[in-house]
């Protein structure tokens, strides 16, 4: 019910190229892997550090001699005497052996996500650059195949006008012509131009799928 529209392609690939990895899903998935590979080696390279931490607690306290643990359970709601304490912890690793085999793991894994983010975007853009060429080529075939139906239909009407005028034409018996002749040359041309109709369709078709294909490497 609908022709195809015949728009166009883009022709600037690095806009293309562009579009792909600001929007193709694997990109953003793989940049995700790499911020919280990041993090987790920043968090590795923090437990290497010495830990200085401050320490403030309070009590109560109500004790009782000759283990009298009932009286001092009891007299910890009523007698007791608050406290209080403020201290510092200093604590490093020692040899670090631990965090240094935790940081190096995650400085390969890093370095694994960072590989895959260049391999998946050399991928995406090597799909656009093949997509754009396709949709180029597919375009250009479409614009051959067009001109080729004009040409077959300008060759239709010249044998048309001369098999309705064969009769009337001087010559055509003194040059060979015979209205069997004229009418093979007429079916050859309407066979022509029938095939350069079914090429236009067909090379129409696959710069449609061509623009599909350019639009899913392109993550539209």
């Amino acid at each position: 019910e609908e022709a195809p529209s015949l728009i166009e392609p883009n022709r600037d690939l690095a806009a293309v190229i562009e579009q792909a990895i600001q929007l193709r899903p694997e990109i953003k998935r793989a940049i995700q892997r790499g911020k919280i590979a990041a993090v987790q080696k920043r968090v590795s390279e923090h437990e290497l550090m010495p830990a200085l931490n401050l320490i403030f607690n309070t009590y109560v306290s109500a004790l009782q001699g000759d283990s009298d643990i009932l009286g001092a359970w009891g007299e910890q709601f009523t007698g007791s005497t608050p406290g209080y304490g403020v201290g510092f912890e200093f604590n490093t690793p020692y040899y670090r052996r631990a965090a240094r085999s935790a940081n190096k793991r995650q400085q390969y894994f890093l370095d694994q996500v960072r590989h895959e983010i260049d391999q998946t975007v050399n991928n995406i853009v090597a799909e656009a650059q093949i997509a754009w060429r396709e949709v180029d080529s597919a375009y250009q075939t479409v614009i051959s195949a067009a001109e080729a139906i004009r040409a077959a239909r300008t060759d239709l009407l010249q044998n048309e006008a001369r098999w309705n005028s064969f009769a009337l034409v001087e010559g055509d018996f003194s040059d060979g012509q015979n209205p069997t002749t004229l009418l093979d040359q007429l079916l050859d041309a309407q066979q022509r131009l029938s095939n350069a109709e079914l090429t236009y369709s067909q090379s129409l078709l696959e710069f449609k799928r061509s623009e599909v294909e350019l639009k899913r490497a392109t993550g539209e």
